[in-house]
């Protein structure tokens, strides 16, 4: 059986295929044109279809769930800990050094802490869940941990742990609120990853199926979205 990703995929090709095709007949055309002299005053002409729609009719045969390479909870938290160490660590430490200390402080203190969150494993599954608390919580711990640890040359550089924890605190909360978009996207994505679908779309097969079982599913897109890479050798398509 296809699965229907499959399906969706060897249509999208096909539009594209028949996209490159037709630009290649008025290429071709343009050519023939460009030599006969009464030819070169009319316009080539070229067939556009601007927009295509497909109806699928389907009906789902089987579902099975494959093993996870990677359990979503890892997933998400890589992409958490990316943001904390990229965004949230180095913006924190360097807007909240001591006056009149040098950036290069600053810089090293961050770079030591970020290495150390960056093997963090947080939880995340509430946050996706709308209960955001356990994530920041953890985060925040995990970041004041790192900062403890530092020499105390580089701890002097920051203000006093209730003080920083307070900001480190909000500066978490903030870039959660702001990253929970693409968490839910990426805990989507993994679930739909670990899932495959055996799909009828064959009318005989569909005949047999219950019709409580059968689906519609309807794609769209104009043709202006299909585009070929430079060199005309990788179709590809943005839908």
């Amino acid at each position: 059986m296809s699965t229907l990703g499959e399906i969706l995929g060897g249509i999208l090709k096909d539009i594209t295929q028949s996209r490159a095709a037709a630009d290649a007949v008025t290429r071709d055309y343009m050519e023939l044109y460009a030599r006969d002299p009464l030819l070169a005053q009319l316009p080539v002409p070229r067939m556009t279809i601007r927009d295509v729609t497909v109806t699928l009719r389907f009906a789902v045969d089987q579902q099975r769930a494959t093993s996870p390479v990677e359990p979503p909870e890892a997933t998400l938290n890589k992409v958490w800990v990316s943001s904390l160490t990229s965004r949230v660590v180095p913006g924190l430490i360097t807007a909240n050094v001591g006056r009149g200390r040098s950036l290069a402080g600053a810089d090293a203190v961050a770079a030591a802490v970020g290495k150390a969150v960056s093997r963090a494993s947080l939880d995340l599954s509430g946050a996706v869940r709308g209960q955001p608390d356990k994530a920041v919580g953890s985060s925040v711990d995990t970041i004041m941990a790192e900062i403890e640890k530092l020499p105390a040359a580089q701890r002097k550089l920051l203000p006093a742990s209730a003080e920083l924890k307070l900001i480190v605190e909000r500066e978490v909360r903030e870039q959660l609120t702001t990253d929970l978009p693409v968490l839910k996207q990426a805990a989507v994505a993994k679930a739909a990853a670990l899932s495959d679908l055996d799909i009828l779309v064959r009318q005989a097969d569909l005949a047999q199926a219950s019709p409580s079982s059968i689906q519609e599913i309807t794609l769209s897109l104009a043709l202006d979205d299909v585009r070929l890479s430079v060199d005309g050798t990788t179709p590809a398509t943005e839908a």
